[in-house]
């Protein structure tokens, strides 16, 4: 039987580059890590190929505007699930669930995100409709998660 472990998977991952700006590029990974470094790699080739062009905010005279000092680029990870890496925003699972629900979860209200699976693992009970507030995970998501719950991946 063939080793799974060495198979490359797809990663989605966002490179936040000067203020604002960001970009999200897929690449074929063994781990987030592999893939974090291949789309920096992937940003850097860029830049040096085409070259960064830093459009100015528009500030009126008398200001000065000066490029921006924080122009390295960074992997954004704010929409990762703090459990598996999971992103949250890609894979359709950016949600909003009762304050009650949360505070089982053991996260406070800013410590990050959790995908479904992870919630459900740490408040030990599986997700209902009525567990979700204001934001519901895409429909897609919620398909492929419960195609999850009935496969038994990582059940709570």
């Amino acid at each position: 039987m063939a080793d799974k472990t060495n198979r490359n998977q797809l990663y989605k991952v966002t490179v936040t580059i000067v203020r604002e700006y960001s970009a999200t590029i897929a690449v074929h990974a063994k781990n987030q890590a592999q893939a974090d470094k291949r789309a920096l790699a992937a940003y850097y080739d860029w830049a040096c190929t085409e070259g960064v062009s830093i459009e100015p905010l528009g500030f009126p005279k008398p200001w000065d505007e000066h490029d921006s000092v924080d122009d390295l680029p960074v992997i954004d990870t704010r929409f990762r699930c703090v459990d598996c890496g999971k992103d949250t925003g890609w894979s359709g699972e950016y949600y909003s669930v009762s304050d009650e629900v949360w505070a089982a979860s053991g996260l406070g209200r800013h410590d990050g995100m959790l995908c479904l699976l992870d919630l459900e693992r740490r408040i030990g009970r599986l997700l209902t409709g009525g567990d979700f507030e204001a934001m519901y995970p895409s429909k897609e998501a919620w398909q492929r998660h419960l195609a999850a719950r009935r496969k038994g991946a990582r059940q709570p």
